[in-house]
């Protein structure tokens, strides 16, 4: 069994080293065999990567809405792809992190507009809804128990 640490001096939470000499990733349980410890690091590192989200930007484009000025391919991060329907979507990749930071800024500044665009009507309303009470404090709870 190894130190919880590299040999570098990293530490890598989630991975550990068996007596069986394979490595096993804690969260998922796959276990795998790696000589080399650089190696097994990053195959962790890819296995729990976060695989981020596909945003579509239009789903109902043709071909004459995608390139106004004839065929070309779409620039920076954006993705075109042909339906089976012979229509074209535009998506875009982006870490999960940032959707949802989009997505909470989005809920906070223009909640009407999203609960439009979502069909969630209550989302419009989330700024009257009651806060939730505050935690009880366990000192309080004993007090109250001990009376």
């Amino acid at each position: 069994m190894r130190l919880p640490w590299t040999s570098w001096g990293e530490i890598i939470p989630g991975l550990y080293y068996g007596a069986d000499k394979r490595w096993r990733i804690i969260a998922t349980g796959v276990r795998f065999r790696e000589e080399d410890e650089r190696r097994a690091v990053q195959k962790l590192k890819t296995m729990t990567a976060d695989p981020g989200v596909t945003i579509p930007l239009s789903t109902r484009a043709t071909i004459d809405d995608v390139f106004a000025d004839g065929p070309g391919e779409p620039s920076g991060d954006l993705r075109l792809d042909r339906t089976a329907e012979g229509t074209y979507t535009f998506s875009r990749d982006m870490p999960t992190a940032v959707m949802w930071a989009w997505v909470r800024q989005q809920l906070l500044s223009n909640p009407s507009h999203v609960a439009q665009m979502a069909g969630i009507p209550e989302i419009a309303n989330l700024a009257n809804l009651p806060r939730t009470p505050a935690n009880i404090n366990l000192e309080d709870l004993l007090a109250v128990y001990q009376r």
